[in-house]
């Protein structure tokens, strides 16, 4: 990533809150292969880049507030693939999740799984990745 990004992409985590997320950002965007946005590939910088854009503009209504970004189904799809891979395996891994997510929430939030933000989605993957280690250990 280039310096250029790396100013932009703090000033939106900045703006959004969201710098105490940022490296739980960084390995979900990386997919775990760095920690820190002077590792991110320039591919990678755009992409969170342009899901935080789509956060704020959700914020400020740019979109509707029932829109939910297609950005977000990455993230559901990691979580619902979290629960398949628990063992034992929920008999409908997909509708656990579902009801996991509106039963616990994040940051005191809860709600409909698909109306949670990116930012919420990532900090359920991080408190679902507990749920995950206490049932197979």
């Amino acid at each position: 990533m280039d310096a250029k990004q790396n100013k932009k992409l703090h000033a939106l985590l900045n703006q959004l809150n969201l710098m105490e997320m940022k490296q739980s950002l960084v390995e979900q965007i990386t997919n775990g292969r760095a920690t820190s946005t002077k590792d991110m590939t320039e591919d990678e910088a755009k992409e969170l880049i342009a899901t935080l854009l789509g956060q704020i503009a959700r914020k400020t209504g740019a979109h509707p507030a029932n829109e939910v970004l297609p950005d977000g189904d990455k993230y559901r799809k990691r979580l619902i693939a979290m629960a398949y891979n628990m063992s034992p395996k929920p008999e409908n891994p997909q509708q656990f999740v579902k009801d996991w997510c509106e039963k616990y929430g994040v940051f005191g939030k809860k709600k409909p799984f698909n109306d949670y933000t990116i930012s919420e989605l990532i900090g359920l993957i991080e408190k679902f990745k507990k749920v995950v280690n206490n049932v197979k250990g």
